[in-house]
């Protein structure tokens, strides 16, 4: 999705310190015909769309990908790049009729994948991932 790119091409700028590009790629997102958001302001007067420093970019971004991404199955991946995996721990996901369909359970491990046993049976050399088991 367009969206999806602008808001990752906004996650990029924000990682290189370019805070009013990546306010420009977020506003992209909020600007569209069919939505009439209104645009974010960089380091300008007061206001509710104001954004003043670079957190504050970051805390707009994960707001517009939460919003613009939702139910895309995109906030597991967002959370692990971001290193905010074990905020999730111990919160609860419900369905749409309310119900508690699991509970989240996160730990450090889950950075990375595990690296598969018939790759590590060809090549010796490999050291599993870190909470995945013995070398």
């Amino acid at each position: 999705r367009y969206a999806d790119v602008l808001l990752m091409m906004a996650e990029c700028e924000w990682a290189l310190n370019n805070d009013a590009v990546a306010i420009d790629y977020i506003n992209q997102v909020r600007q569209r015909p069919s939505v009439e958001m209104p645009a974010l302001t960089w380091q300008g007067e007061d206001s509710p769309v104001n954004v003043k420093t670079h957190d504050e970019v970051f805390t707009r971004l994960r707001h517009e990908r939460a919003v613009e991404l939702a139910a895309e199955g995109q906030s597991f991946d967002d959370m692990k790049r971001w290193g905010l995996l074990e905020t999730l721990n111990g919160k609860p996901e419900k369905e749409i009729t309310g119900n508690i369909r699991y509970t989240h359970s996160v730990s450090s491990r889950d950075y990375l994948w595990p690296i598969p046993s018939g790759e590590r049976e060809k090549n010796p050399e490999l050291i599993q991932n870190p909470g995945w088991g013995e070398n």
